[in-house]
């Protein structure tokens, strides 16, 4: 049997969203993982434009931080940088 959604019970979302602020940071993950996994089975193409592009920024902030090798370079980096050492910038001479 197939629920008809009418328009008078689509969830408010700006209450879903004040209700989230209080809830556990396990609760959230949780409300997360089950939203994306519910994403995967919408054709990426279908999504709108605002939703596919904060997915893809989430998904290359993910490469990057789950990417060990890198993640170690730019803590070096930061380090480096805190020390004051690193590559100093200079204004670049006019040659003419």
């Amino acid at each position: 049997m197939k629920i008809h959604i009418a328009e008078s019970d689509v969830p408010n979302l700006e209450l879903i969203k004040k209700y989230l602020e209080t809830e556990t940071k396990e609760n959230l993950l949780s409300f997360v993982i089950s939203l994306l996994d519910t994403l995967k089975e919408i054709p990426f193409d279908l999504l709108p434009a605002s939703l596919k592009d904060m997915l893809i920024e989430w998904a290359e902030t993910a490469e990057i931080c789950l990417d060990d090798k890198l993640m170690d370079r730019i803590k070096e980096a930061e380090e480096e940088f805190k020390s004051g050492g690193g590559i100093k910038w200079e204004h670049p001479t006019n040659s003419i």
